[in-house]
């Protein structure tokens, strides 16, 4: 019996931790001066001394982005996308278990 309050006790304490995320999300949306989505978007997180990609991907076909499991940090994100202007969001706060959020309207245009 003892030994059984024992385990209980150790999950007890350990339950957190174990449930906590190893990385932080980031979230967002990317349209253009329309209010339209941008597909196929680039999404580019490094870290703010921009030593460090940290992730790269697309946004879905809805103009959304979906970052995940990115250790806590500052970063700056980027979007590129065909036709437009390149845009940045800098000093964006990840912090897991929370959700960031970087949010994107591109202007058209060529770099």
């Amino acid at each position: 019996m003892r030994c059984a309050l024992n385990v209980l006790l150790a999950l007890a304490i350990l339950a957190p931790a174990l449930g906590q995320a190893t990385g932080g999300r980031l979230r967002g949306e990317v349209i253009d001066q329309l209010r339209g989505a941008v597909p196929g978007a680039t999404v580019i997180a490094s870290t703010i001394e921009g030593d460090a990609v940290l992730a790269l991907t697309s946004t879905n076909e809805r103009g959304l982005l979906a970052i995940n499991a990115l250790p806590a940090g500052v970063y700056d994100v980027h979007v590129d996308a065909e036709g437009f202007l390149r845009q940045s969001v800098s000093e964006v706060v990840v912090q897991p278990p929370y959700r960031a959020v970087a949010d994107f309207e591109l202007t058209p245009g060529f770099e």
